[in-house]
């Protein structure tokens, strides 16, 4: 069975894939705009013997709808570019569209939180204009399903995978590494596999509807800092918080002037957003509403994982300063 995977090559959606891969599907279609990424071929060779893999380059809306011919099964995530790349906001609602017009049966669409861009010119706020986007998407094919997911930890994460290589160099953004205001309740790869799975198996169940995905426990991203630096092996409280681009205080203007959009200011920025307009990322809780039990917590996880210097080196820690990670 056929897997259709829009925006696939992020290290989120290869931690969901790779948990479905061979035991419900045995080909992935992953649609993406570089899909020829370092991290998709090592994807690619860990994946179960007898799963194929096929990618696509998916940079416009006429790529994405001829990819999207006979698909049945289809997962969408947010993906994790910042520049240079499509709007985040309308892939979504192009892909509702246009996999109503092939009569996909089943497009379940895993939103991150860490994957939304964190700035916006419009008098409204980032997560004003992406669920606006989302009930689009949602109003645009009845048969859809949206996952509001919140940060996402293990072996295949995104912003605590770069807190943790962080903690390894021993310094970080004082916008994360700082951030003591919000509270996250971060959910491991695997529950948010499980979540996705039974969204894909309960189509009647879940269609039309948008819910989150969160962990058990709650955390700051100061308090998950912490968490992190103990696996690396370092004292907590050791990384040295950083300020701005070399330590002069320049506006966001001028960095991106040189930098564009890259990953560690989005997350920054996220982390300044969170922390100052305390969104609700908890409604409509889906293991809640599912009665899903939980496999992983935040503070099991790191305390029984340990964490080496070449387990950290890929991405490597300057990728997340460019608008690339490989």
């Amino acid at each position: 069975m056929e897997l259709v995977v829009v925006n696939g090559a992020n290290a989120i959606s290869r931690g969901v894939l790779s948990k479905l891969a061979g035991k419900q599907y045995s080909k992935i279609k992953l649609l993406d705009f570089r899909p020829y990424r370092k991290s998709v071929y090592d994807f690619q060779r860990a994946l179960p013997q007898g799963v194929e893999l096929e990618k696509h380059q998916v940079q416009t809306m006429a790529n994405l709808d001829i990819a999207l011919e006979g698909a049945q099964d289809v997962v969408y995530f947010t993906h994790d570019y910042f520049a240079s790349s499509a709007d985040k906001n309308n892939f979504i609602i192009a892909t509702s569209k246009l996999a109503k017009k092939h009569g996909v049966d089943k497009l379940v669409a895993v939103c991150p939180i860490e994957h939304e861009l964190f700035w916006s010119e419009d008098k409204q706020t980032p997560l004003e204009v992406r669920d606006e986007a989302q009930q689009k998407a949602l109003q645009s094919n009845e048969r859809m399903t949206i996952l509001n997911t919140n940060l996402v930890f293990g072996r295949n994460s995104y912003l605590i995978h770069y807190m943790t290589q962080c903690a390894m160099a021993g310094k970080i953004n004082k916008a994360i590494g700082g951030s003591s205001n919000f509270q996250y309740k971060p959910v491991s790869s695997t529950d948010l596999t499980n979540a996705v799975s039974t969204a894909l198996s309960k189509t009647d169940d879940v269609k039309g509807k948008k819910f989150s995905v969160n962990g058990i426990q709650s955390a700051t991203l100061k308090d998950i800092l912490h968490l992190v630096e103990r696996s690396v092996g370092k004292t907590e409280g050791s990384t040295k918080l950083s300020g701005s681009f070399l330590g002069l205080g320049l506006s966001d203007y001028v960095e991106e002037f040189f930098t564009g959009i890259t990953h560690d200011k989005n997350m920054a920025r996220m982390a300044e957003f969170l922390d100052a307009n305390q969104p609700n990322l908890g409604e409509g809780d889906f293991h809640q509403q599912f009665s899903l039990q939980y496999e992983k917590n935040l503070n099991e996880y790191y305390s029984k994982t340990k964490f080496r210097e070449e387990d950290l080196v890929f991405p490597i820690f300057t990728n997340y300063k460019m608008v690339s990670l490989d």
